[in-house]
């Protein structure tokens, strides 16, 4: 979907990529009409380590609004992100 796009092109790049674990909570509080302006705002919440050294996990929250501000999505996922090297 063009929001999933938008997602992904709003976080920093990371080297070796990331995979979606699960999404915690989303909603849809406003509908999205064609020819809206869609911004996408992405904020890391919190990254934890996993028992597996090369991965760690990252709470991701995401807000999509069109162009008066209206929130028209509001999602927070759990995605395993690469872990730098020691």
């Amino acid at each position: 979907s063009m929001t999933m796009r938008m997602m992904l092109l709003s976080i920093p790049p990371m080297h070796g990529g990331m995979i979606g674990r699960r999404i915690e909570t989303i909603d849809w509080p406003r509908p999205v009409r064609p020819g809206d302006t869609l911004t996408t705002h992405s904020e890391i919440l919190h990254l934890r380590t996993t028992s597996n050294a090369a991965r760690g996990i990252m709470r991701l929250k995401t807000d999509t609004l069109n162009q008066h501000g209206e929130a028209v999505m509001k999602m927070e996922a759990l995605i395993f992100v690469p872990r730098r090297t020691a």
